[in-house]
């Protein structure tokens, strides 16, 4: 996770916003597994992490635009489940869940993120009317 860091520290320091995907739920067999990170600078086509081996990170960067836009998290499930053909599927066949949540770069909850991957210790942040904290 601290591989995250120093992107997020610039985009903090540049006042940019980013959107922070991760992975909530895996089934097996999954590329990625529960807490796998990404973080995208929205509109920039900078993002860095992976939630998914590049399966479908493509989507994260655009839904991370929409989270960006309107401030509402959103989860989405990808890998085949329904089999229907314009299903986003997992080169392995596994199945996982991605939360994306946006963090406005002067937040409480950006500083609070970074020095949480820093530190490589654990916590919990809510989303509040669409606003992590």
């Amino acid at each position: 996770m601290r591989e995250l860091c120093p992107a997020i520290e610039a985009w903090i320091e540049r006042r940019n916003p980013f959107v922070l995907a991760t992975v909530v739920a895996a089934g097996q067999p999954a590329p990625r597994g529960i807490g796998a990170l990404m973080a995208i600078a929205p509109g920039t086509g900078k993002f860095i992490g992976s939630v998914s081996a590049g399966c479908v990170e493509n989507a994260i960067i655009e839904m991370a635009s929409a989270v960006a836009r309107d401030h509402q998290s959103r989860w989405e499930r990808y890998g085949g489940e329904s089999g229907f053909p314009w299903e986003l599927a997992l080169t392995c066949g596994g199945r996982i869940t991605v939360r994306t949540d946006v963090f406005p770069a002067d937040a409480p909850a950006a500083t609070a993120l970074l020095s949480l991957l820093k530190t490589d210790n654990l916590g919990i942040w809510l989303c509040l009317n669409g606003k992590a904290t």
